[in-house]
């Protein structure tokens, strides 16, 4: 479970319009829920890995809403042309 969002960060890096199918409402729910694990975790001083991992799924987070972002300029600049 901890490298959910790896295969999607990797295909994208390879194909970015892997992402026309991912909902930006599902990348936000999923980031939001990532966010709080990690603010509960910082609050409630959880153990170093508890606090590690949640960075790292908000940095995967990070990633896939960049790539998302990306994916949309791209497309956007392709209709324009």
């Amino acid at each position: 479970w901890m490298l959910v969002g790896v295969p999607q960060v990797i295909k994208n890096f390879r194909n970015i319009d892997g992402l026309a199918g991912v909902s930006f409402l599902l990348l936000l729910q999923w980031a939001g829920g990532d966010v709080t694990n990690l603010a509960g975790a910082l609050l409630t001083s959880q153990l170093k890995l508890q606090i590690y991992l949640a960075c790292y799924f908000v940095l995967t987070d990070t990633v896939l809403l960049t790539q998302y972002v990306i994916f949309i300029l791209r497309r956007r600049k392709r209709r324009e042309e």
